[in-house]
């Protein structure tokens, strides 16, 4: 994850979809965010922030399916999750 003033950045060489093979990119405008919001993967293990858009985000990739668009991203896996809030 990559954080600028303006957008999110994220990729990643794993796709839930399916797993190894075809990697996921995103980027997320702030002004298109409406909550950012830190939960745990566990109950105790704090690694986690949620982040909720406005709208469906948009992809101008003419190979991504409308239904692959999500309003809402989990991203794991932090080791300063709080900083990186934060930051956002």
């Amino acid at each position: 994850m990559w954080l600028t003033d303006q957008r999110i950045y994220f990729y990643s060489k794993i796709n839930r979809d399916t797993l190894i093979g075809k990697s996921s990119k995103l980027v997320l405008d702030y002004s298109q965010i409406k909550t950012i919001r830190k939960e745990n993967n566990t109950l105790f293990l704090p690694n986690m922030i949620r982040v909720i858009m406005k709208f469906k985000s948009q992809d101008n990739d003419p190979r991504t399916k409308v239904e692959d668009l999500q309003n809402e991203y989990i991203f794991t896996s932090f080791l300063h999750r709080d900083d990186c809030f934060n930051i956002i």
